[in-house]
């Protein structure tokens, strides 16, 4: 993603101790990282971890972990309200296997030498991990030839799923996921909006709910679908794009992944990406028709609140600026 910061996603915050005794932030990450090496070496033939450093600390931990044998990253787990047993997380890594078996280009979980593709962590508190193949190259498209390449991957990805099958459970991003779970932080929001901004919200919100009831997507317009396509989870090189971080993934319109990317990547990119993913999956003219209405639901789901929510549902794109050496920069909503 170029440098800059989405309108609705809260930046990583540091939380700084409230005493001279209390632990901080990278003691706590120091610790995590020590006891996982300790943990790969026991439970993985990948031989000894020679380094691991985290690389994110969010609702999810993800690490990088360098062996003899090449690099890995780790996902341990946080709560999640979409993710209600073991069954979900392994429809995820089920879903990775099948799509490398069938020759997409992803990052698949490494088993454990029981053979599980799953572990627990007790470290403080209970939480599951997953050992996942390196994904190398650069993140983001850089230039319309790349976005054209990712727009082939990620029909790829939809295209490949269609034949995926599991004994395992997810859930839907349907409406009742993306719209109504949100709408009751939305109205307690609104109850501080001016009224104008609030009826054009609730104007809005109707607006979206009518179109997707009478939205039919078509022949594979409905899915297993990434559920988080950004420019940080995919790499790129050369040959291959390679996407990762499945962690949203569930079923869902196919137009959530591409109108998600399409409406937040600088403008010389999106034509190429809808191109490059028509090469593979022709849009239905009715998907193409709810790209915005989709987009503008993305905002919602992602808890997107005034003041940010109104110019975001107005005009669903990031708008971006471009410097005098050529880089693009998001700009923030007015």
């Amino acid at each position: 993603m170029p440098p800059g910061h989405l309108p609705c996603r809260p930046r990583i915050r540091d939380q700084r101790p409230t005493g001279r005794a209390a632990m901080t932030p990278a003691d706590e990450i120091t610790k995590v990282e020590h006891h996982l090496a300790r943990v790969i070496a026991q439970r993985y033939d990948i031989g000894e971890p020679s380094d691991v450093r985290t690389l994110q600390a969010t609702r999810n931990h993800t690490l990088a972990v360098t062996t003899e044998l090449g690099r890995y990253a780790v996902r341990i787990r946080g709560e999640a309200w979409w993710i209600g047993d073991e069954s979900e997380l392994e429809f995820e890594l089920d879903l990775l296997d099948h799509l490398a078996r069938n020759g997409v280009a992803v990052s698949t979980a490494v088993r454990q030498r029981d053979g599980s593709r799953i572990g627990v962590l007790d470290h403080g508190e209970r939480r599951t991990y997953s050992l996942f193949t390196w994904a190398s190259g650069r993140p983001g498209a850089r230039n319309p030839s790349g976005a054209h390449r990712v727009g082939q991957a990620l029909a790829q990805i939809h295209v490949t799923a269609d034949t995926f099958t599991t004994r395992h459970h997810r859930y839907a991003l349907d409406e009742a996921a993306m719209l109504d779970r949100h709408l009751p932080a939305i109205e307690a929001d609104l109850a501080h909006a001016s009224p104008g901004a609030a009826a054009a919200i609730r104007a809005h919100i109707t607006t979206i709910r009518r179109r997707l009831r009478n939205f039919d997507p078509g022949p594979g317009g409905w899915g297993v679908i990434h559920g988080d396509v950004q420019e940080l989870n995919f790499h790129r090189d050369k040959q291959t794009v390679r996407f990762f971080d499945f962690d949203l993934c569930g079923f869902g319109w196919r137009t959530a992944d591409i109108a998600e990317y399409y409406t937040r990547i600088p403008p010389p990119h999106r034509q190429p990406f809808l191109d490059g993913y028509e090469t593979v999956r022709p849009l239905n003219p009715s998907e193409a028709d709810m790209l915005l209405t989709i987009a503008q639901l993305a905002w919602i789901r992602e808890g997107c609140r005034q003041p940010n929510l109104l110019p975001m549902l107005d005009d669903p794109f990031i708008r971006y600026t471009q410097d005098d050496h050529g880089n693009w920069h998001m700009m923030p909503p007015t």
